[in-house]
């Protein structure tokens, strides 16, 4: 439930989970520590629950957060472009 409802905070602050991803993880790493979750959260007027939150994103308990622990469904939206792109064009690097 918890997760249902950020990621509906995310939507409707960001329109789409890449949008939402891309604030939150602004350097690109591909995955976030808890501090950068708490700074995403902070930045974005989000400071409820923040700790129970994080449990529930972070799936593996790697210590850090993805999007696919956050978004299944985008990550893999999104790998399947990146796989196009190589293909089609040899690399998905601008």
């Amino acid at each position: 439930r918890l997760r249902k409802r950020f990621r509906s905070t995310l939507l409707s602050r960001y329109h789409t989970m890449v949008g939402a991803w891309l604030q939150m993880d602004p350097r690109g790493h591909g995955r976030i520590s808890f501090y950068d979750f708490c700074r995403a959260c902070r930045d974005m007027g989000y400071e409820r629950e923040t700790k129970p939150l994080w449990e529930a994103l972070d799936r593996n308990r790697d210590g850090f957060v993805s999007l696919d622990e956050l978004h299944g469904r985008t990550a893999k939206l999104l790998a399947a472009f990146r796989a196009a792109l190589v293909e089609a064009h040899g690399s998905a690097e601008v």
